[in-house]
């Protein structure tokens, strides 16, 4: 919810589950510029929409051990991870989604 929305007290909280199925993805093969802060080399790596059993789509980068395993339809599972280390030395943590197996069932190498 979006704090600086006046006059929306109609939004209702809905809890999400933490798996999905891969709806749309493209593949970037190039580091983010400045301001990003995360991991130093993460080329290429995984970008889409996971489509969750509650009807939401989530935008999320993507995570599998080569992303030429990706696929539609692909299952995804919710991962929390690191992103930086802030100016105090404290993890900033981000989520993801990681293959867990391909559209027809197939495990994902882990």
């Amino acid at each position: 919810r979006d704090p600086d929305c006046p006059g929306r007290d109609d939004v209702e909280t809905i809890e999400l589950g933490g798996r999905g199925r891969l709806e749309a993805f493209t593949i970037m093969r190039y580091q983010p510029p400045p301001p990003w802060r995360g991991p130093e080399s993460m080329v290429p790596f995984g970008q889409g929409f996971v489509r969750l059993p509650e009807g939401v789509a989530v935008v999320s980068v993507l995570v599998a051990p080569d992303v030429g395993d990706l696929k539609v339809g692909s299952e995804m599972e919710l991962v929390i991870q690191p992103l930086y280390l802030d100016e105090e030395g404290n993890e900033v943590m981000n989520y993801a989604f990681r293959l867990v197996s391909g559209p027809n069932g197939e495990e994902a190498a882990r």
